[in-house]
């Protein structure tokens, strides 16, 4: 934007910028502010779709997934530049509706909200679940 200032014998112009932020309560409503990066974890691997599924392993009930220790590793969001990172992450049902979420999947705590999963059920287990950020 270009501003001039002008008394009866000169004329001054300068150049501004103006801006102003996002409205954060609607940063994350369009696809295009924050996209999923989620692969799952299904044999077979399969390059950009699928990790390995995670191994039995009687020693530890919880597993955190390296490619999901933090919460930018399942989300991008162009707009923390105005509204921050996330402040908190939740585990749903596979829908992402509204009911609680009561399978094989937890997250951590804050900042990082690192998903992990139960890697010590004897049968073994598939689901599908959603994570909200």
């Amino acid at each position: 934007m270009c501003v001039t200032c002008t008394n009866s014998a000169h004329s001054v112009t300068n150049e501004v910028t103006i801006r102003q932020k996002i409205n954060c309560a609607i940063a994350l409503s369009d696809a295009t502010n924050s996209t999923s990066l989620l692969k799952n974890y299904k044999d077979p691997v399969v390059g950009s779709v699928n990790y390995a599924s995670i191994p039995y392993d009687v020693a530890a009930s919880h597993k955190f997934l390296s490619e999901y220790d933090v919460s930018t590793k399942m989300f991008t969001n162009e707009n923390t530049a105005d509204c921050g990172v996330f402040t908190a992450c939740v585990v749903k049902p596979s829908g992402c509706g509204s009911g609680a979420y009561s399978g094989n999947a937890a997250i951590g705590a804050s900042p990082n909200f690192a998903l992990s999963i139960r890697q010590n059920v004897d049968a073994g287990y598939e689901e599908t679940l959603c994570v909200q950020c």
